[in-house]
Parts: C-alpha cells; sequence; structure tokens
C-alpha cells in the first residue's frame, strides 16, 4: 500500500460520510479559504456565526538524496521535515495525517461554499 493509499484511508476515516467543502470568506480586505468537513445540511445557519470542522494537514517537505548501498549509487526520493499546515492538501506520498480543528466564521463574511473533493 502507497502512503498516498494510506492517506486516502485516513481522509475517509476522518470524514466519515461528510464531505469536505472549501468555504471562501473575507478577512479585512483578503478574500480567504479553509476546507472544513460538513454534510450538506450544516452549510447553513440562522446564527450570525457558522461552526465548522477545518480539516489540516500533517506534511513532509520534498527532497532529492543520493543513496549509496552495496556499491551502487543510485538517485531516490523522500519527504522530511513533517509540521501540521493550515490547510488541507489532498492526499499524496507526502501527507502522513489529518485533524480537524473547531473553527467559527462570521456569515456575513462568507462568500461562498463549494465542494472540494469526494472520498467515496
Amino acid at each position: 500500500m502507497t502512503n498516498k493509499d494510506k492517506s486516502i484511508e485516513k481522509i475517509r476515516a476522518l470524514i466519515g460520510t461528510k464531505q469536505i467543502y472549501r468555504i471562501h470568506f473575507t478577512y479585512g480586505n483578503e478574500m480567504r479559504f479553509i476546507c472544513v468537513v460538513a454534510d450538506r445540511s450544516e452549510l447553513s445557519s440562522s446564527e450570525n456565526l457558522m461552526a465548522f470542522n477545518k480539516i489540516e494537514s500533517y506534511v513532509g517537505k520534498h527532497i532529492y538524496i543520493t543513496v549509496s548501498e552495496r556499491g551502487s549509487t543510485y538517485p531516490s526520493e523522500d519527504y522530511v521535515d513533517f509540521e501540521w499546515q493550515d490547510d488541507f492538501q489532498e492526499p499524496d506520498d507526502s501527507v502522513k495525517d489529518y485533524r480537524l480543528r473547531f473553527v467559527k466564521i462570521p456569515i456575513k463574511n462568507i462568500e461562498f461554499i463549494e465542494e472540494q473533493a469526494r472520498w467515496e
């Protein structure tokens, strides 16, 4: 099983039957976005704030190395210096884990919501 396959399994286990959505919102004068895990029914609210589970990724830096073993030298690649990123990274070999973080965004700041990905 590849690291990408493991990443996909982790994301499926984390989100269950929910989907990943990209919430575009204004922060000051800037347009920003975050990726959240939600049911479609959770994307509307009569309150002033909307609460979401934002998804974050544990991602490593891609490096190229030269490996020497048994008298042979060959190029290889690896991922090092893993750290939590404030955003969602699509499953691939660089992603080791995912986590959810609770956030609230004022409804007046939300510009639009779009579906990010399906993990069926």
